[in-house]
């Protein structure tokens, strides 16, 4: 028994050494394989096809989109935008990508956890505050740039991108077309009214009046732009933007550019008043000497609003620069419009009162839409949503700042005078033919001046999404220029398509408009007579102001200057070849200086690109 026992221990010992060396030989295997499977994890983490992290990033990015449309201050484990901005710099891309893993959108964007950034850059609290971007809020122009920085990336945008850069341009031009409309509306609804209800010399005398406030429109929008371009660098969205002190110079340059809008107003004011019947008989001639009388009792009453009008339109650059705001300046058109309507079809086709009606009526309309806007204004630059807060008030801009916005604005106040020159050239000629040949234009240039406008935005558009661009330097600028070139062809592509409708638009539109102007039939037979010099105008004008807007977005300012002036120079070759024979030749002469002068841009385009 004894021996047996030995034996039965040793057995035992045997037997628990060798479960002992079972279990730990089942240990290193188990080791073994969740290192095979930690490697194997960590290379599909690599590679991008861990499906746990795909189901991570789509949560991430359905929370990251949902921040985006609440906006406010996004706190915790969010994931952020890696935006290259002018602090790229500040961190080491390149170093974090093969270090850490690497998500992305369905727009494109490089984005990584919160607690990656802080690890790899040592404070992701400070690159949050400086780089973070809700997806909703980035613009669409810095996606080609994200992808262009990637490994591999392209500098262009992305082809299937391309719709979404059309459906933004087009969502930022439609609401600033209200900018453009503010005058013409107001001037066609008078036309409209009086050549059915007044005389059909009190309509020729809506002609050189009406060109006169139309042309200052044109002149003095260098105070839109310079008020765009000024707010706009004081946004609330840009860097600093709720401080305090960028709070107050917010106010400050609004309340400067309104008073500086007020003054300019009062001048011109003054000097319609006291000038319109000099004005009026030097833009007239003695063929249509009949209307040169109330064309200037019309100036003298409409002068009274100008210092409405140019804060007008001051004040819609305001809006735009201060919050990117074009449905605000559409809301004060429709407002005039409406305003104006009534006014016309209540003093002029009820109480009989003639061409006074239409100004009054054209005053109060012009009082009320600046009213609304100014409102407007007032509430933008009140703390907490336009409650409290100290009031607004307009006051006078240091001269030392007039200089300096003066020599910017040169150039591009020149090229607006020299178009107001063609426009009272193509005025002046059409005089030369009579009271009747002179309503016939009038109601013609009303329906063109409308219907032009329509490619207006596109300029803009052109000027708002393609400058940042070719103001790069370096090594980069090359890549930035090439993708400011995409948008210029993008405008350039719209304004194409934009000019077959417009073809098509006025041929089946043109009639039926001007048999809104007026009842006489030897009127409505001359205005007939000008149809296709008017369709094709109009035709050429979208890709006209399209080409107009990249030359100014790519800085060709001087090089416009000078095809505009070359474009005087055509229609007064033109108008002096054509002064003797009719008004179906002015407007020929008027659509060849169009076709001429987008010609010139195109090929300054061409050369310079």
């Amino acid at each position: 028994m004894k021996g047996k026992g030995k034996e039965s221990v040793i057995d035992d010992i045997f037997a628990s050494a060798k479960k002992e060396k079972q279990k730990k030989e089942e240990a290193e295997k188990e080791k073994e394989k969740e290192k095979k499977e930690a490697e194997e994890k960590r290379k599909r983490e690599n590679q991008g096809t861990d499906p746990s992290s795909s189901s991570s990033s789509s949560q991430q990015k359905k929370k990251q989109k949902k921040k985006g449309r609440e906006g406010g201050d996004r706190k915790g484990e969010a994931f952020v935008a890696a935006v290259f901005s002018k602090d790229k710099d500040d961190f080491d891309l390149d170093s974090l990508l093969p270090r850490y893993k690497r998500k992305k959108t369905n727009e494109g964007f490089a984005i990584y956890s919160e607690r990656e950034l802080r690890i790899n850059q040592g404070g992701g609290t400070d690159f949050r505050q400086r780089h973070r971007e809700g997806i909703r809020d980035v613009e669409v122009g810095r996606r080609s740039r994200l992808r262009a920085e990637e490994p591999g990336g392209d500098a262009r945008p992305a082809a299937s991108s391309w719709l979404e850069d059309v459906g933004a341009i087009l969502r930022f031009a439609l609401p600033a077309l209200g900018s453009s409309l503010a005058s013409p509306i107001l001037s066609a609804v008078d036309t409209a009214v009086v050549g059915r209800c007044a005389t059909t010399v009190e309509l020729a005398a809506l002609g050189p009046s009406s060109t006169v406030f139309d042309s200052l429109g044109l002149i003095f929008a260098f105070l839109q732009v310079a008020s765009i371009n000024k707010l706009a660098g004081l946004a609330k969205d840009g860097p600093g933007g709720d401080g305090e002190e960028w709070k107050a110079r917010r106010r400050a340059a609004a309340a400067e550019f309104g008073m500086l809008s007020v003054l300019v107003g009062l001048v011109l004011m003054s000097s319609l008043v006291f000038g319109a019947g000099w004005l009026m008989s030097a833009t007239t001639s003695q063929a249509s000497a009949e209307a040169i009388k109330p064309a200037a009792l019309y100036t003298r009453i409409r002068a009274i609003a100008v210092p409405a009008f140019i804060a007008q339109i001051t004040m819609q650059g305001i809006l735009m620069g201060l919050s990117k705001d074009s449905v605000t300046p559409l809301l004060a058109v429709l407002i005039s419009g409406m305003v104006n309507t009534v006014g016309d079809v209540l003093l002029v086709g009820w109480l009989r009162t003639g061409i006074v009606g239409a100004a009054i009526a054209t005053v109060v309309a012009q009082f009320l839409a600046a009213t609304f806007l100014f409102s407007r204004i007032v509430k933008e630059l009140r703390p907490d949503g336009g409650s409290g807060g100290e009031p607004f008030r307009l006051s006078l801009p240091p001269l030392s700042t007039l200089p300096p916005l003066l020599r910017e604005s040169a150039p591009f106040l020149v090229m607006k005078v020299l178009t107001c020159v063609k426009v009272f050239l193509m005025n002046y000629l059409s005089t030369m033919f009579g009271s009747a040949a002179l309503a016939a234009h009038l109601v013609a240039l009303t329906i063109w001046r409308v219907l032009i406008l329509v490619g207006e935005p596109l300029s803009y558009a052109a000027q708002s999404f393609a400058p940042q661009y070719f103001r790069s330097e370096g090594s980069g600028g090359r890549e930035e220029a090439a993708r400011g070139l995409y948008y210029v062809k993008l405008v350039l592509g719209i304004g194409l398509a934009l000019s077959a409708l417009m073809f098509v638009a006025t041929r089946l539109s043109y009639l039926p408009l001007s048999s809104l102007f007026t009842q006489d039939l030897v009127i409505r037979e001359r205005t007939r007579s000008v149809l296709n010099q008017v369709t094709l105008s109009v035709c050429v004008f979208p890709i006209l102001l399209s080409l107009e807007g990249s030359l100014l977005a790519i800085g060709r300012v001087k090089d416009l200057v000078k095809a505009m002036a070359l474009n005087v120079l055509f229609i007064v070759c033109g108008g002096y070849l054509v002064q003797d024979s009719s008004l179906q030749w002015v407007w020929w002469v008027f659509c060849g200086m169009h076709t001429f002068y987008a010609a010139t841009m195109s090929f300054i385009l061409y050369k310079k690109t």
